[in-house]
């Protein structure tokens, strides 16, 4: 795989076109084994994670772009390569990795037009939440590149550079830093990510299920860098991160190429490693939705907050607390099965009392009780239905007091 189509002056650039590791085709594996006890406990955790869910020159100094510093003609390389762990409110950590090398060819002045690609990567390990009840691997990795990256360095305009990007309706936060340069633009964006979650019961006779499923597409993604005195800040405002990566705009000899390439390689390193992970097929997806995982809903269902009640649930043989708070929604093609999870405001002592009372002593079947972490998961018979599952737990993240998952399969 070759990416190293490099602007120079003679000839046009070059476009950086994925050649081989995209397939346009990918499809989505449209079923995935039932995973019921420990499958559920992972569920509630990402629930959270996408509801609470990229010197030959002297230095350069404060003047800004235009003023013609006394510098050596020289090429201006922007240069990122930074991992930024981002910990959540339920306790997962997802790693962000940005590898963004761009360049613009001669001049004395650090504005003009640059090119240059970059990979953006964010993973989730859920291993760390393995107990003595269950042992966790996988988790997430999503791939995304950016190829052709053209854009202009211009005079900081803190109004333009704080608005960009941001939804219609919210309201921008100005940087404290007063900068010299910056650029604002939009990228297309394509790239695959793989959801690998697997959990495995370490008692005897403990169920054991994951999913292992590919999804690939694109979409525009808004970009903002802001620079001063050749340190580089980019920011990407529809990733929750809370903060910018961090780099460098170095100026190097005009016959200088080795810190492009070797960036460059880097990247094409990375887009290797994406195509390995590429080993299912199912629909093509966007990337535009990463609160959907790219695709991934199909399997998880809806994740947000207040989402409505699905027209499949059984609300009358099943009960759902008055003060209920939607966050997740599963329904299969032919809604024989159902998945809804809410959060309450009412402690656990109260919601287990509510379920005893209401629907677990009215079964004509005993319920099969297993104790989990803070929390209780009753797997029962009933007529018309060939499973019904209720989980109550605390709330790790402390968002609400705590957590129903109320999983329904009926008899077609």
């Amino acid at each position: 795989m070759n990416l190293s189509g490099k602007y120079n002056k003679k000839d046009k650039y070059l476009d950086f076109i994925l050649k081989k590791w995209y397939k346009s085709n990918i499809k989505l594996v449209s079923e995935v084994t039932t995973m019921r006890r420990r499958y559920l406990t992972f569920l509630f955790i990402l629930a959270f994670v996408f509801s609470s869910i990229i010197s030959g020159c002297s230095r350069m100094d404060a003047d800004r772009p235009g003023s013609r510093n006394e510098l050596l003609d020289c090429n201006w390389v922007l240069k990122v390569d930074q991992t930024i762990p981002k910990k959540y409110e339920d306790g997962m950590t997802v790693e962000h990795t940005l590898v963004f090398i761009a360049e613009k060819e001669g001049g004395t002045d650090v504005s003009g037009t640059y090119h240059g690609a970059f990979c953006l990567r964010s993973k989730l390990d859920i291993s760390e939440f393995s107990n003595e009840i269950v042992e966790m691997t996988g988790g997430f990795d999503v791939y995304g590149f950016g190829n052709d990256v053209t854009f202009d360095v211009i005079s900081y305009d803190i109004s333009n550079y704080t608005e960009f990007g941001i939804e219609e309706g919210e309201l921008g936060i100005p940087p404290l830093i007063d900068y010299e340069t910056m650029a604002t633009f939009t990228q297309e964006m394509t790239g695959t990510g793989v959801l690998n979650p697997y959990l495995r019961g370490i008692h005897e006779g403990s169920l054991s299920g994951g999913v292992d499923v590919t999804s690939g597409g694109s979409a525009q993604v808004p970009i903002k860098i802001a620079i001063k005195s050749g340190k580089v800040h980019v920011n990407f405002p529809t990733l929750d991160i809370g903060r910018s990566f961090e780099g460098l705009l170095l100026g190097v000899p005009v016959d200088d190429s080795s810190e492009y390439d070797e960036t460059m390689n880097r990247i094409e390193e990375m887009m290797e490693d994406a195509e390995g992970k590429d080993g299912s097929t199912g629909e093509d997806s966007g990337l535009g939705g990463l609160g959907d995982l790219g695709g991934f809903g199909g399997i998880l269902g809806q994740m947000g907050t207040n989402l409505p009640m699905p027209d499949s649930f059984p609300s009358d043989d099943i009960p759902v607390l008055s003060d209920a708070n939607i966050i997740n929604v599963y329904e299969n093609d032919d809604k024989t099965n159902v998945r809804i999870m809410f959060g309450t405001g009412k402690e656990y002592d109260e919601v287990l009392e509510f379920y005893q009372k209401n629907f677990l002593d009215k079964l004509e079947e005993e319920p099969r009780a297993t104790e989990i972490d803070g929390g209780i998961l009753f797997m029962c018979d009933a007529e018309g239905y060939r499973n019904i599952t209720v989980m109550i737990m605390k709330d790790p993240s402390k968002t609400y007091k705590s957590m129903v998952s109320l999983d329904v399969s009926k008899k077609k």
